[in-house]
């Protein structure tokens, strides 16, 4: 199991990799671990590999049907 510092690490090399840096944490559970970034935006650190691929191909469907909001919630934008 990944522990929440090693995701942090991962969030870290991905946001640096990208000219990015977290700024705060936004949350976790049971798939991985959320931070803001100082772009206005926001980077997940996944568990594991089938997770990510999973929670992708959800944001990949939302996107290509244009859908913005379910149930009064906003859809985040999936940007990379």
């Amino acid at each position: 199991m990944t522990t929440p510092l090693q995701l942090e690490a991962n969030a870290r090399t991905y946001c640096t990799s990208h000219g990015l840096s977290i700024s705060r944490a936004l949350g976790q559970g049971t798939d991985g671990c959320v931070w803001k970034t100082t772009a206005r935006t926001a980077v997940k650190a996944s568990e594991n590999e089938d997770n990510h691929f999973r929670e992708l191909a959800c944001y990949e469907r939302l996107g290509f049907y244009k859908i913005i909001e379910i149930n009064g919630f906003a859809v985040p934008e999936l940007i990379d």
